[in-house]
Parts: C-alpha cells; sequence; structure tokens
C-alpha cells in the first residue's frame, strides 16, 4: 500500500469514527422514550425474573415475570421501592433512592455495584420481546 492510499484509509477511518452516534448515558438507560432491562439474577434457582423499566422523564418502575410469563408491576411487601431514576455524575446512578457505582452502561447490558459491593448485571429487553401492551411508555393510570 503506498503511502496516498494510506492516508487516504486513514482519514475514512477517522472520518467515520467521528461520524458515530455518541449516544449520552440518558440514552443508553432510557432510550428515546423508555427502555425495560431484564435483571439477570445471580440465583439461577429463582423463578421469579424482574423487569426494569426507565424512562427519560427520571421514572424506574420493577416488573415481575412470573413462572407462567406474567408480567406485573412488582410489590415488595418489606421495603418501599422508590420510583425514580437520576444519573449523580459520570461514574454514579441513582436507582430507587440508592447510589450505584456504574461498571458498563451501553445499548444492551447495564452493570453496577452495589453497596455491597456486588456487581450486578442488567440485559437490555427489545419492544419486540415485552408483551404489547408493555410496547410503550408506561402510565400508572
Amino acid at each position: 500500500m503506498n503511502i496516498g492510499n494510506y492516508l487516504l484509509v486513514t482519514i475514512l477511518i477517522i472520518l467515520q469514527s467521528s461520524c458515530m452516534e455518541n449516544k449520552s448515558r440518558e440514552d443508553l438507560l432510557a432510550g428515546d422514550n423508555y427502555k425495560y432491562w431484564l435483571y439477570s439474577n445471580s440465583d439461577k434457582r429463582s423463578m421469579t425474573k424482574f423487569i426494569y423499566y426507565f424512562d427519560r422523564t427520571g421514572k424506574w418502575i420493577v416488573f415481575s415475570r412470573s413462572v407462567n410469563g406474567e408480567i406485573f408491576k412488582y410489590k415488595a411487601s418489606d421495603l418501599l421501592l422508590i420510583p425514580s431514576w437520576s444519573f449523580i455524575n459520570d461514574s454514579i446512578v441513582e436507582i430507587g433512592g440508592a447510589h450505584y457505582s456504574i461498571i458498563d452502561l451501553n445499548d444492551s447490558i447495564f452493570k453496577y455495584v452495589d453497596k455491597n459491593q456486588t456487581v450486578q448485571s442488567l440485559l437490555h429487553v427489545p419492544d419486540s420481546l415485552m408483551p404489547i401492551n408493555f410496547r410503550k411508555k408506561y402510565s400508572d393510570e
């Protein structure tokens, strides 16, 4: 490869990478309007799966998916879930009133560390995998 071709390829790579869409943390976590995330429970024996909902207004909701696939809003009997989220800074997110250190946040995975230094993982759930009545911005009404 001669120097001219090398420079051309280098310039094209630089232009392509500079034109790539840089998504904000809010875009990654809540999408354009909302996003659903599957809580990847470390206890594989657990039959109940949790799905977290984050929207652009700062609403956070926990849903539970039963063994038969039914999804419903989770109601914890022994704790109060504050239905909000926000970024405190580049490395800390507040979810439900608790602060978590962000390890990784991209379009498909969200990893963070809780106060016990346990790594928690959320996997993005595309709308196509959610029941039709959940493929919209969630409203309490």
